[in-house]
């Protein structure tokens, strides 16, 4: 059993003992849980044996002001009013996460009748981050900072918002600033959060599962307008598509995506989506040949962003909702490249496919196509039309990797 395992196993024992569970790295401090002391020793050491991210977010002098950030949200959701009204913004998933923009909570109504005379929602966090030393400056500085590192909006998104039973005050953790290489979601599960007094508890998946957990992080979602990305809103109104009656379509061409799954990596120290960034934004270029020749280039991009939710990424096949024309005279077999989005600067990847020409003819290229530095490059397959299954089953599966993927024309 790995190491991520065992600690995940140990976490769920003492969560169904207590009822609630939080891990302190100090365990002279550790709460108090139903009048028992929680301590579980292999975790609350972890951020002295050298764990990656635990250790990333204690570096650097912006990472240092927004854990003190982390801990003024804390001491601001300790209020019950408060932590209700943001609860409610998250659950309403208005980029389909329980995801809800820094900047829209200093208009939220239900929030500011919380918050009553205290004033809006970053100036409360900046009050209760004075005893934190955090200056009231230092909280929209620090925002806007971390906005441009990641070139997008900082939100707060609520993990597990579904099961939050209205009592417990949130944890409040952050995504670090990281130094250039590095990747988070390469790393260890592991993450520093603060409590309303700003004491540290490491916390893992497993452990965010029993307890409400809060964290600070960039939206993938939206423009830096606050507007949702084009494909995340087609997404959240996307109908459900099945291929015209007859299946004649372009010669008998109309393809959809029936099924997909996905599979996230949860025994090593790769994932496709840090649990702390909520859930993936997957999409897939398509590449072809024409079947008189010439180069490779983009048929077409299917953008899942706001359309997968983390707890679909484990293997089983769902449904999905896409489609398109596809001329099989014209086109006779279709590459996917499928990638998680995470952004950063546009680079090119090489890649290799067989593409078949006609029924005796097929060619080998080697092409690139373009996508984001920081996007998680998922698995490759090739489709065609005319293949050993055509037309005896009405649905053709591609088990290549990640994800497997069921195509019906």
């Amino acid at each position: 059993m790995s190491l991520f395992r065992l600690k995940a196993v140990k976490a769920l024992v003492l969560a169904g003992i207590v009822g609630g569970l939080v891990v302190s790295c100090n365990e002279a401090s550790s709460p108090i849980v139903g009048g028992t002391q929680v301590v579980d020793k292999s975790v609350a050491s972890s951020s002295t044996k050298g764990d990656e991210l635990v250790l990333a977010m204690k570096n650097g002098e912006t990472n240092a002001q927004l854990a003190a950030l982390a801990k003024s949200v804390a001491s601001t959701l300790a209020e019950s009013n408060t932590a209700k009204a943001v609860h409610i913004q998250a659950m309403r998933k208005f980029d389909g996460c329980t995801n809800v923009l820094w900047n829209n909570l200093n208009t939220d109504q239900n929030l500011t009748s919380a918050l009553g005379a205290s004033g809006n929602w970053t100036a409360t966090v900046a009050r209760n981050g004075a005893k934190f030393n955090l200056q009231a400056n230092d909280v929209q500085a620090a925002l806007e900072q971390y906005s441009r590192h990641y070139a997008a909006n900082a939100h707060l998104y609520w993990y597990n918002a579904e099961k939050w039973d209205g009592k417990t005050s949130p944890l409040v953790t952050f995504v670090p600033v990281l130094a250039k290489g590095q990747d988070i979601d390469k790393m260890p599960s592991e993450v520093i959060a603060y409590d309303a007094q700003g004491k540290e508890y490491i916390v893992n998946e497993a452990i965010a599962k029993t307890r409400p957990v809060i964290v600070i992080a960039p939206n993938e979602r939206t423009e830096m307008n606050g507007q949702l990305k084009q494909a995340v809103a087609e997404n959240l109104n996307r109908p459900r598509m099945t291929s015209p009656k007859g299946g004649a379509q372009l010669q008998n061409s109309y393809m959809s995506i029936t099924s997909l799954s996905f599979s996230d990596a949860f025994e090593g120290t790769w994932f496709i989506e840090h649990w702390i960034l909520g859930d993936p934004e997957f999409y897939a270029i398509v590449t072809s040949v024409p079947a008189t020749g010439g180069d490779p280039a983009q048929w077409g991009r299917f953008n899942l962003a706001g359309a997968v939710p983390r707890h679909l990424c484990n293997g089983q096949y769902f449904s999905t909702s896409y489609g398109a024309p596809w001329n099989t005279g014209f086109h006779k077999s279709l590459h996917w490249q499928w990638f998680e989005e995470d952004g950063g600067a546009e680079v090119e990847l090489g890649l290799s496919a067989t593409f078949k020409l006609s029924d005796n003819i097929s060619i080998s290229p080697s092409f690139k196509v373009k996508y984001k530095i920081q996007d998680n490059v998922l698995s490759q397959m090739t489709v065609h039309y005319d293949d050993v299954f055509f037309p005896i089953a009405p649905f053709r599966t591609y088990a290549m990797g990640n994800p497997s993927m069921i195509l019906s024309w």
